[in-house]
């Protein structure tokens, strides 16, 4: 991939490798989710008594659905994989293309409506 950027949040994991894998879970159902209809989806997953995985996967509005499904199905695996191994260990992580963006955190980091 040509234009990515990742970030990293600077504070590290005391269970990284455990925390990972809840990582790349969560993360893979929100892209699955975006593939499946909308430009966006969030989420979250306890990964502990005292930790939740939060996450966003989001295409830009100037993609048409179509194309947000080959923009997350083309960088999917690359971006999830490449941004694990940039922020491991770390609380929280983004890879950011064109196109567009996979974040986590371990701290609630977005606000939703209610429907």
């Amino acid at each position: 991939m040509d234009n990515e950027i990742y970030l990293k949040n600077r504070e590290s994991l005391y269970n990284a490798k455990f925390i990972q894998k809840k990582v790349h879970q969560v993360l893979t159902q929100l892209c699955d989710k975006v593939v499946r209809g909308s430009l966006h989806a969030h989420g979250q997953l306890k990964v502990s008594e005292k930790g939740t995985v939060h996450g966003v996967v989001e295409c830009t509005g100037d993609l048409s659905d179509v194309d947000c499904k080959n923009c997350i199905n083309n960088c999917i695996n690359v971006a999830i994989t490449e941004l694990l191994d940039y922020s491991s260990k770390m609380e929280g992580g983004r890879a950011i293309y064109g196109s567009c963006y996979i974040i986590y955190e371990l701290c609630h980091f977005y606000k939703y409506a209610l429907v």
